[in-house]
């Protein structure tokens, strides 16, 4: 089982099967029950091999029955409850099936059994985005290639079906249960190579001339950009979402003071007082990340405790692009500083981690999925720092907060746009 190609074959099923399920919640429904039938499969396996190492004697036939056994317990059901989490609703689906049509080749039996579940027109046909490169190869030669094996994958269907309507007609005599059902079997084999006929028609269509592949070709990248892209999304939420552990009733009160003021003074205040509330990082890529104080988040618990959380404007370019965020945190501002006298870092163990771990891209992109709320730079037992996700209160104080706000704006906008209709 652990040689199955992907998560739907490890469950008992095949994504073809699933593609034409009508309705996520149909289809959830099914990989739950293909899991749960192939779990029990398992089980079963499992107790008959327990009851011949209960009856056996001879010692070597034990030891190879524990080894099957403890394979079953420790491998087998432990695999398929991972694939089945692959595949479990739609969000995971479109992120496993993306993963799994960028892994696709086109060589050996592996490809010509994937391009039955590929999206990819060149896959489709048995052949790569490289193999047809009009940059590196005869156009006239690709095109010749692609029209055969459209030709070729086409007669395939026609056959298998020409098969089947022959076995259809020698049952159209028998009216006995069982041929009945073989009758509804082959009509449902017939309407899906017809669909697998289109398939390759239309595939063709997309890249049988130069002028079509190098449409087709700016269409495909932007999809496999796409599917990296949710890929990489779905790797961050992993990492940094800890928002299920959202729980709106621990937290009694919120509340948010900003600390907003002109540049003028904020130099000012930091001069008065001591404290910086902008800082400028620098990353080991040599990204600049400014870091500004904007605000106070203070809260309190249902069982009366209190906390504060600073709100930090986050500002940096990436790619050419200025983009800023907000996250919710306590920096200590005066160790991610210089030393006025020497240039010196103040703490430079705690200003490479900043820089570089805690306000790294993914790390802010990561917990945005928690309305912003960052956690904590903490250091463990041995002096080292770590990225701490793990106060619910601050969390929930965070997405309570964000709550709020949203409809407080909800009730602006719907205020303003009820002002504008009576007029």
């Amino acid at each position: 089982m652990e040689n199955k190609r992907n998560a739907y074959e490890i469950i008992g099923t095949n994504r073809d099967y699933i593609i034409r399920i009508q309705g996520e919640a149909n289809k959830d429904k099914f990989i739950l029950e293909k899991k749960n039938d192939t779990i029990r499969r398992v089980k079963n396996e499992y107790n008959l091999l327990t009851e011949q190492l209960n009856q056996t004697k001879d010692e070597k036939t034990k030891l190879d029955l524990q080894k099957r056994r403890t394979k079953l317990k420790d491998k087998v059901i432990p695999l398929i409850e991972r694939a089945y989490l692959e595949i479990c609703d739609q969000e995971s689906r479109q992120v496993y099936d993306d993963q799994l049509n960028l892994t696709i080749r086109i060589e050996g039996t592996k490809a010509r059994v994937n391009r039955k579940i590929t999206e990819n027109a060149y896959e489709i046909l048995g052949m790569s985005k490289t193999t047809c490169d009009d940059k590196s190869s005869n156009s006239r030669t690709i095109d010749g290639n692609l029209f055969r094996m459209k030709n070729a994958l086409i007669k395939q269907s026609e056959d298998e079906i020409r098969e089947l309507q022959e076995e259809l007609d020698s049952l159209e005599d028998k009216n006995d249960p069982e041929s009945y059902r073989r009758k509804s079997g082959i009509d449902g084999d017939i309407a899906s190579l017809e669909k697998e006929i289109e398939r390759v028609e239309n595939a063709y269509n997309k890249v049988a001339t130069r002028e079509a592949r190098k449409a087709y070709d700016l269409e495909l990248n932007q999809i496999e950009e796409q599917a990296n892209e949710r890929i990489r999304q779905s790797d961050l939420r992993k990492k940094y979402s800890i928002a299920k552990y959202y729980n709106s009733n621990s937290i009694q009160q919120v509340g948010y003071k900003s600390l907003e003021i002109t540049e003028k003074e904020r130099i000012k205040q930091e001069k008065e007082k001591k404290r910086n509330l902008s800082v400028v990082l620098v990353r080991e890529d040599g990204t600049e990340v400014t870091v500004e104080r904007i605000g106070m988040l203070g809260y309190k618990t249902s069982d009366i405790g209190t906390g504060m959380l600073d709100a930090y404007r986050i500002t940096r370019t990436v790619d050419g692009e200025k983009k800023w965020d907000v996250r919710y945190t306590n920096l200590n501002m005066i160790d991610l500083s210089r030393n006025p006298k020497t240039g010196e870092l103040q703490d430079k163990d705690y200003y490479d981690f900043v820089a570089n771990v805690f306000l790294s891209e993914d790390s802010i992109e990561g917990t945005g999925y928690n309305a912003g709320y960052l956690g904590q730079a903490l250091k463990d037992k041995d002096g080292n720092y770590f990225h701490d996700l793990r106060d619910i209160d601050e969390l929930s104080a965070v997405m309570k907060f964000d709550e709020l706000k949203k409809e407080k704006e909800k009730k602006a906008k719907e205020s303003k746009e009820g002002e504008e209709h009576e007029q």
